[in-house]
């Protein structure tokens, strides 16, 4: 099995007996946090929600006040995205001006720009949320060569285990069968 620490930032990773201490799993930012028992949660830190919090105060300033729920709900009525995010390009970690940020990377890689009002919000919360799944994914499968480990079960936790439609996205990404914990 594997975990997604699911909020602001994301953790995704497994629990080992033993680290995984190679140059490649080094190389790709893999890190050993102790856990109870003498375990270790091998994981990697990948954006999440922070995009999403990024976007909700220019489209604020712009007079539409946005919640997650109601851009989950958005998002979900909107077709999959052409083309998608490197939710950890370096630009995209820092706050402020989200909506131009992505459409900048947008630009870099030849795509049209998304209409930045707050009217197209859900095509902005969609792009994310695909985005995210594809990335998680990647991740579980580097993941998984680094282990050794057959995954087959995931567990998402904390503030985002709540957003049902991310969820769905990850499962789907990743072919794991998932399981939500506590937002806590």
């Amino acid at each position: 099995w594997a975990y997604i620490s699911s909020g602001t930032w994301s953790l995704v990773g497994t629990l080992l007996e033993q680290p995984r201490n190679g140059a490649a799993a080094a190389e790709e930012n893999f890190t050993h946090l102790g856990a109870v028992g003498g375990g270790i949660c091998f994981h990697k830190n990948v954006n999440g929600m922070w995009l999403i919090r990024q976007c909700i105060d220019p489209w604020a300033a712009q007079g539409r006040s946005w919640t997650v729920p109601e851009l989950v709900a958005a998002a979900e009525k909107i077709a999959r995205p052409h083309g998608l995010l490197d939710v950890d390009d370096p630009d995209l970690l820092l706050a402020g001006r989200m909506p131009q940020r992505i459409n900048a990377q947008r630009v870099r890689k030849g795509l049209e720009p998304l209409d930045e009002s707050p009217e197209a919000a859900g095509v902005f919360a969609g792009l994310i949320f695909h985005s995210l799944a594809a990335r998680y994914a990647k991740v579980l499968d580097r993941v998984a060569f680094h282990s050794g480990k057959k995954l087959k079960r995931l567990f998402v936790v904390g503030g985002a285990s709540q957003n049902h439609f991310l969820n769905r996205l990850t499962s789907e990404a990743t072919g794991l069968e998932l399981f939500r914990g506590s937002p806590e």
